[in-house]
């Protein structure tokens, strides 16, 4: 069944199941009182299953970005399974031409030059995190390579209106850890030494310019890194120090036009972000924006003045503000949706501007006179479909602490619409990665692919997550596998206190750090999970810190005070202790585990070890190997995959719905390492 039939085959029973139910109130009107009726089961008042491939479909326009003079809009989109780039002149995306044409690369950020002649593109292969930089010549469509071959990882370290025709890389090419900053041609792809990093610096800051101006780097002891003036010659004077407590979140932006003021997220006076102004010369601060609840992010910068004008306040919504008056006024439809300001013309006459929120993303192009226009909305196909709104939920810590979490339910499962299901249902706690990141209101595909399942979905704010002020994030430091953890089971026991689950019909899903999560879990607490998923977690944090990129080592100091230290007797202890391939003798609950065969993060050994001891236990095990793939999935038919065996897994172990899987194994690239036996009576369930 093609894409079109489906969404039509999905909207009209969705509309006879809305109308059954409608009429089954109506009738219980008319014998209320009379008797009293049952209340309908959760599957009768569920909308029909949503397909995978609707819900995951990669076949649409993304990432949509307008050019500097407002001209041409581009997107990327999929073209024969790999992400490339479109143009268009009038706004119509249907008209669009296809300017790149990549049979392999995975595309992560693009971005447009400010003279708009190019288009400047990121990516690696396979997942391998070695990025490479290409621009293509709008008009021509010619492609050059900008980043140095081999083995060597770039970084975009500036662009500049006033050198439009090259932008500043960075290759760690001479040593692993550190990277030399280089001056490209973006029509030769000509590279010229800027700056040879022998100092160790860990960050460097350009102005507008793309002269480096203040640099980064570890202390030799506290405080725990410096920042650095650098002159004319290259030379560093120490400016001011940054404390381990500040490390994580402190944010420097940008330069202002005069480039004698940059702009800082800084929370070295505070417990939260606050936007502040920094004289250059005089060291001078001036606060311009701040918040009495949460870090401020997404700082907005005026293309005419390369000043702050808008920033996001982000507690249960986040909520867009304006540092002066307002550049834009937005419609009343925006109410209500995260607002995102993608782009700003030159002269600030035009915005492209992102919404979202129950539905998925739509971008509308915004002028001064107030007047919008709906230019794409995202997942075309999902736009009309029932979805429930994620709900914002404030957990309480066994230790006080206050957990701004998302709770996700089943269409139709709350008929009163106060955020409890009318019957218990089967839960997924679903923590975010990082874990030094938070997890906001939005539309999420994930959470509401498992409540159309028929799961209620709940992502925690745990101890250690950003956005929430520095002592509530280093409240996680050396807390992994303990009160990170107890935050993610006293999420459990709200949900069941309140009547969302029962105690046995509990799972977890996580993906890297929550992929950690997802092993503690098991490891720890396996009578409170009946099952999880692990996706490139760790499941021993001594080989992880010995196995980490070398270009991170610069932070290494900074990461084991946060975690715990492999160098030492001590520190191997508490690692041990904090690491799930210890406790193979707890598990005892179902695992799917999911690893890229190119993570450079979490290497594959992690999984490797960890399956194999759990296999020599005789636990029910499914591992899953990404071949061509790294931290994380790219390719469209392994997404479609691992969401059929993931909807199978949680099936046979919490007894949600499921559609059933064709040929998406013999399409991916994915070698079931462990527990082929296990899947194959996962899906005799479909036959039956």
């Amino acid at each position: 069944m093609q894409l079109k039939e489906k969404l039509g085959f999905y909207l009209k029973n969705q509309f006879s199941t809305q109308q059954l139910w409608q009429t089954s109130v109506f009738f219980s009107f008319l014998i209320l009182g009379a008797c009293s009726q049952p209340t309908p089961s959760v599957e009768s008042t569920l909308p029909p299953l949503i397909p995978r491939e609707i819900l995951f479909s990669d076949q649409n326009k993304m990432d949509l970005r307008m050019s500097p003079s407002g001209e041409f809009i581009s997107f990327i989109a999929i073209a024969d399974g790999v992400r490339n780039i479109w143009v268009t002149e009038n706004g119509d995306l249907n008209q669009a031409r296809q300017i790149t044409f990549s049979k392999r690369d995975v595309f992560y950020e693009y971005y447009w030059s400010p003279d708009e002649r190019f288009i400047i593109y990121q990516g690696d292969s396979g997942g391998d995190e070695n990025f490479a930089f290409r621009s293509v010549e709008v008009e021509t469509g010619n492609i050059q390579l900008l980043s140095i071959d081999g083995n060597v990882r770039s970084q975009l370290y500036g662009l500049s209106a006033t050198y439009p025709d090259r932008i500043v890389l960075g290759y760690n090419q001479r040593d692993p850890r550190f990277f030399d900053l280089y001056s490209v041609d973006l029509k030769s792809g000509k590279n010229e030494l800027l700056f040879e990093n022998t100092a160790g610096y860990d960050r460097l800051y350009l102005d507008n310019d793309l002269q480096i101006r203040l640099a980064r780097k570890p202390a030799d002891n506290a405080p725990y890194y410096e920042l650095y003036k650098i002159d004319k010659r290259q030379n560093g004077e120490l400016f001011y120090s940054i404390g381990l407590e500040e490390s994580r979140t402190y944010r420097i932006l940008q330069f202002d036009q005069s480039n004698q003021v940059f702009y800082v997220l800084d929370n070295m006076d505070s417990d939260l972000l606050r936007l502040l102004a920094i004289d250059y010369q005089t060291g001078k601060k001036t606060e311009i924006a701040a918040s009495a609840r949460v870090d401020l992010e997404d700082v907005i910068f005026s293309p005419r003045t390369a000043q702050p004008i808008a920033y996001t306040e982000n507690y249960l919504y986040p909520k867009q503000k304006w540092t002066g008056d307002a550049l834009f006024q937005f419609p009343s439809i925006f109410d209500d949706q995260r607002i995102q300001i993608i782009d700003l013309t030159n002269d600030e006459q035009k915005a492209l501007v992102r919404v979202s929120g129950k539905k998925p993303g739509r971008y509308y192009l915004l002028d001064k006179d107030a007047n919008h226009q709906l230019i794409h909305a995202e997942r075309e196909m999902l736009q009309a479909m029932d979805f429930s709104d994620p709900k914002p939920v404030v957990i309480k810590t066994r230790d006080g602490y206050d957990m701004v979490s998302y709770l996700t339910l089943p269409p139709g499962s709350d008929q009163n619409q106060d955020g409890i299901p009318d019957q218990p249902l089967p839960l997924i706690i679903n923590p975010h990665d990082g874990p030094w990141r938070r997890v906001s209101y939005g539309f999420d595909s994930f959470w509401l692919w498992l409540a159309n399942r028929g799961y209620a979905v709940l992502s925690p704010n745990f101890r250690g997550s950003t956005g929430f002020g520095k002592a509530f994030m280093n409240a996680g430091n050396m807390e992994w596998g303990r009160k990170m953890q107890d935050d993610l089971n006293d999420a459990r026991a709200w949900a069941i206190d309140q009547g969302i689950t029962e105690a046995d019909r509990v799972g977890m899903y996580g993906m890297s750090y929550s992929g950690y999560t997802s092993l503690m879990a098991l490891a720890r607490d396996s009578d409170k999970y009946a099952c999880a998923v692990d996706g490139f977690g760790a499941s021993n944090l001594e080989t992880l810190l010995n196995s980490l990129p070398k270009y991170w080592m610069v932070e290494f100091e900074e990461i084991v005070k946060r975690m715990g230290d492999p160098r030492t007797p001590e520190g191997r202890a508490f690692l041990k202790e904090r690491s799930p391939i210890h406790y193979v003798d707890q598990f005892k609950k179902p695992l799917l585990i999911i690893q890229g065969e190119n993570d450079i993060r979490v290497t594959q050994q992690e999984s490797d070890q960890i399956a194999k001891a759990l296999k020599d236990k005789n636990v029910p095990l499914i591992y899953l190997l990404l071949k061509a793939e790294g931290h994380g999935w790219f390719q469209h038919d392994n997404s479609m995959a691992i969401s059929g065996i993931t909807e199978l897994f949680f099936t046979k172990y919490l007894g949600g719905r499921f559609e059933e899987m064709t040929d998406e194994m013999e399409k991916s690239t994915i070698e079931i390492v462990e527990g082929k036996a296990l899947l194959e009576s996962m899906q005799q369930i479909e036959e039956k």
